[in-house]
């Protein structure tokens, strides 16, 4: 029976206060002292950025004062931070005697605020301010400016100094709503369908950026059929010969035609490597609309069937109408950061030990939405993310934990999601790890060379807690253990 129980550190970015769980991003919605007393200013909070793609649902905010106030997302244009804003959307709240206080909108979809990776929360008052705010002096984390109420789609220098108690938290959340991160093009009805059968393409225009596994696709046809979904491995980058490494079969009927999401389950995810591609097999003619024009083939393509995993092909056709073209096809992808999980040698007798790997740094901000191991003993395991305190060294405060219970029924290989508020938040740098209640679980080789762990005997770890984690491995101390981390982040 497997058991799993997650802890996490909420709101460890920056202090207690500020709320990054999966829904959630802004500091808390309480009474605090101050309003802005001046009027027309535009504030925006670079610590509030959003981590994923995806779109704002609702906000949640204290109102200490009554009066009209914008909840804003804004986007930054590249060069120095708040010098070209571009203000994304916007929402519109009256506050009077009637809705003083904690006020929580909940967004309808046509007024929901579409967000990319980076974006930042901000706020407009046309008078004087509505939010509550603490107002302390230090460093100001704001771009700011006076300006009159600003029109979604412009850009605008929001880089101006506060005069007074610049290091401010105002009481504003924003409900989000992740996107799955996808590669392809949109999926959109376009104009042409292949008339050609037993095809394939592979566009070299999308390689996934690291370690990962495709978790879903996501077409849109019009046409009924059957179509093999594929990724592939290059011989080399920008080659057209490459190895099949795993499809999913498609099945297309008359009333299933349109927008179609597949969810992969775990045993059927497709793992890849750093600069892998996504391809399909049309057994038939083309299910997938696509925009054909005349121009540069992006395509590795050939009349053929390729359906064996782990044989290589070479597809070096060439397209004959309409070489430079767009299908409406994305794999949806999650990344995988550690060793792959399969049985090594050995497993640690020691009890009672944590190692962070100082290999496994994520390379984003992000989230951990699952774990996967191999184990060859029964135990308990927390499978973990620390943060260091201080660079270059074993010194490092822990962010989050899984506890992982292995009997007889589920050791090996083993692969688990975790959701809500089981899921732990990360950012660029974050370091996977683990700790041994007893004798250790999951399997591992290991070797003389150079030590890449930080190690410790201890006991039990609370998390938020910090401890130097210097400790020497006596025997065979360069090793990999078969753990990966699944995350979510900007490319994942």
């Amino acid at each position: 029976m497997l058991q799993i129980i997650t802890t996490v550190l909420v709101a460890f970015v920056l202090s207690h206060e500020l709320t990054e769980a999966a829904v959630e991003v802004g500091w808390s919605a309480t009474n605090r002292a101050y309003t802005d007393s001046a009027s027309g200013q535009v504030f925006i909070d670079k610590r509030l950025d959003f981590h994923f793609n995806g779109k704002v649902t609702g906000w949640k905010l204290y109102a200490k004062a009554q009066g009209t106030v914008y909840l804003q997302v804004w986007r930054p244009q590249g060069g120095d931070m708040c010098t070209n804003m571009l203000l994304v959307g916007q929402t519109k709240v009256v506050v009077d005697s009637s809705n003083l206080g904690l006020l929580t909108i909940n967004l309808d979809p046509n007024d929901q605020i579409d967000v990319q990776c980076g974006d930042l929360i901000g706020w407009n008052n046309p008078a004087k301010g509505v939010i509550a705010a603490d107002m302390v002096s230090g460093t100001q984390y704001h771009c700011y400016k006076y300006l009159s109420p600003p029109t979604v789609g412009q850009s605008y220098d929001l880089d101006s100094t506060i005069g007074w108690g610049p290091n401010r938290k105002y009481s504003l959340i924003a409900f989000f709503e992740e996107a799955d991160a996808a590669f392809g093009w949109d999926t959109v009805n376009r104009a042409h369908l292949d008339t050609g059968a037993s095809q394939v393409f592979v566009d070299k225009r999308f390689t996934f950026p690291y370690r990962g596994e495709i978790i879903g696709w996501e077409l849109y046809t019009r046409a009924e059929g059957e179509i093999y979904m594929q990724a592939y491995r290059p011989a080399s980058a920008g080659s057209c010969t490459m190895t099949l490494l795993r499809e999913s079969k498609v099945v297309v009927p008359t009333s299933n035609a349109g927008l179609i999401s597949v969810d992969l389950a775990i045993d059927k995810r497709i793992q890849v490597e750093q600069g892998d591609m996504f391809g399909w097999n049309n057994v038939g003619t083309g299910l997938i609309t696509a925009d054909m024009w005349s121009g540069t083939q992006y395509h590795c393509f050939k009349y053929e069937n390729p359906s064996v995993p782990g044989q290589t092909y070479t597809f070096d056709g060439v397209i004959g109408w309409g070489p430079n073209r767009k299908y409406s096809v994305q794999a949806v992808f999650q990344g995988l950061l550690g060793w792959s999980e399969v049985n090594r040698a050995y497993v640690d007798s020691g009890a009672g030990q944590v190692f962070v790997d100082k290999r496994l740094a994520f390379p984003e901000d992000g989230i951990v939405t699952g774990w996967q191991l191999y184990s060859r003993s029964e135990g308990t395991v927390y499978l973990q993310i620390w943060r260091l305190t201080s660079q270059g060294s074993c010194s490092m405060q822990l962010i989050g934990q899984t506890k992982l219970v292995i009997d007889a029924t589920n050791k090996g290989y083993l692969s688990f999601d975790l959701v809500g508020d089981d899921r732990i938040n990360i950012k660029a740098g974050d370091l996977v790890g683990w700790y041994d209640e007893g004798q250790g679980v999951i399997t591992g080789d290991m070797s003389s060379g150079v030590q890449h762990h930080c190690q410790k005997y201890r006991g039990l770890f609370t998390v938020g807690e910090k401890d130097d984690l210097t400790g020497v491995i006596g025997w065979a101390p360069s090793r990999k253990y078969s753990l990966s981390a699944k995350f979510k982040g900007c490319n994942a």
